[in-house]
């Protein structure tokens, strides 16, 4: 049942997703709403993502690691129906997934743990101001951050038209512990 609201819940989305377009006014504040997190200043270890044509596209924040040499950055890649974590560094050469998404090229980047990362900027199809996320349906993040190895603080990125009234959600679905759009970033239990 909650499988099928999904499901139909997805389909529904991926129309309004293709037809809104964010200004480059709209990233900006994007990124300086992911700034402005209580837990930007010291975050040691971030994870990132490369984002698809819709997303949200923070990767200009790797550009801080110049203001902020101690913070590390990750990436992940897909591998097995997983995805493991990999350090990014300057120059690190990227390749294209099975999704057409870029992911870190495991010859030249680091292999690395879920458990070194203490901030993960997660995409996602859809938020609710309950902290649930509907991912794009494979599941990937959830197996992920439902590990426990994960003590990251859990950050949903999302543009204003990605925020809906409520996500069905099973046992197996990760809550974010905070929720970035260009207008706020709130925590869930700020809202309910």
């Amino acid at each position: 049942m909650i499988q099928q609201e999904k499901k139909h819940l997805r389909e529904k989305l991926h129309q309004v997703v293709k037809l809104q377009q964010a200004s480059a006014a709209d990233l900006e504040q994007l990124l300086h709403q992911v700034k402005i997190l209580p837990a930007w200043p010291q975050a040691q270890a971030v994870l990132l993502y490369a984002p698809l044509v819709h997303e949200p596209d923070l990767l200009t924040l790797l550009e801080t690691s110049s203001s902020h040499p101690t913070r590390r950055f990750f990436f992940p890649r897909m591998q097995q129906n997983e995805l493991q974590l990999y350090e990014w560094f300057p120059k690190a050469p990227w390749i294209t997934g099975p999704h057409g998404i870029q992911e870190p090229d495991p010859k030249h980047w680091r292999a690395a743990s879920l458990a070194e990362v203490d901030l993960a900027l997660i995409p996602g199809l859809a938020f609710d101001a309950s902290g649930g996320r509907l991912g794009w349906g494979r599941g990937y993040f959830d197996r992920l951050l439902g590990t426990p190895e994960c003590s990251a603080l859990k950050v949903g990125i999302a543009w204003p038209w990605q925020i809906i009234p409520q996500i069905p959600r099973e046992a197996h679905d990760v809550t974010m512990d905070f929720i970035v759009t260009p207008e706020s970033c709130f925590a869930p239990d700020e809202v309910a």
